[in-house]
């Protein structure tokens, strides 16, 4: 008797347990569907910024270079821009994120493109040092890392920098790149990242730019205004649809 009433117990409290892990995977669930169906606000989650001529695609082009540009154009590929800064730990933390939401999106071309703010140049500098001798893919995330996980300000201290590319690559390379760091190209490249950082009207990073071409309108996202990082993505997606 006493055996066949533990049993009854023992039974009971599966059953809720069961009845409780389903309810709050509902409750999951819902809540998920519920942040993908929220209607999104202009000038609360996101900021729309219309053009009347052909300037944001001039800017583009000159951003992302016209081969690739008319490639995004022929594919009707969707268009996002992400403004960043090496030194910008919202931007180094949003990392992960941004990478698989780039590798489960085909449709979706995503550009990192760098702030030319008055104290962040020697950023744009590096980023464009690296992606003009074909180095970036290769030590993106290396920087991102040795500045915000072994604390080591590469940015603006030359010594630090040069050994880190020699310790990464080899004297050779890291001698390229300071080389490259202080040519002409550079400078031009930082001189078009202020004046696009000032047509798209960005104030802060990380700051996520959904180019309609076609409409001649650019839809702007941040971590600040969707109330974090994996929401930020979610709005990305829903505005997408637009």
């Amino acid at each position: 008797m006493k055996l066949r009433r533990n049993l009854i117990v023992s039974a009971l409290l599966a059953t809720t347990t069961f009845t409780f892990a389903l309810s709050s995977n509902d409750k999951k669930v819902e809540a998920d569907n519920k942040l993908k169906d929220k209607k999104l606000t202009e000038g609360k989650e996101y900021v729309k910024l219309s053009f009347e001529n052909d300037k944001q695609s001039d800017f583009l082009k000159q951003m992302i270079g016209e081969k690739e540009f008319k490639e995004i154009v022929d594919k009707k590929q969707k268009l996002i821009v992400e403004f960043f800064w090496y030194g910008c730990p919202h931007c180094f933390t949003m990392e992960k994120t941004v990478k698989e939401f780039m590798n489960k999106t085909q449709d979706v071309k995503i550009v990192r493109y760098p702030v030319s703010f008055p104290r962040w140049v020697s950023g744009t500098e590096i980023f464009f040092a690296l992606k003009n001798l074909n180095l970036l893919e290769k030590y993106h995330d290396d920087v991102f890392s040795i500045i915000h996980v072994n604390g080591i300000n590469i940015l603006d201290n030359e010594i630090a920098r040069k050994g880190f590319f020699e310790r990464k690559a080899n004297i050779m390379i890291a001698e390229q790149i300071e080389k490259e760091l202080k040519s002409d190209r550079v400078k031009k490249q930082v001189e078009l990242s202020k004046k696009v950082i000032e047509f798209f009207q960005v104030k802060s990073t990380p700051l996520f730019a959904i180019q309609n071409i076609e409409s001649k309108n650019t839809l702007m996202v941040s971590p600040g205004s969707s109330g974090g990082y994996q929401q930020t993505i979610d709005n990305l997606v829903q505005l997408m649809k637009k």
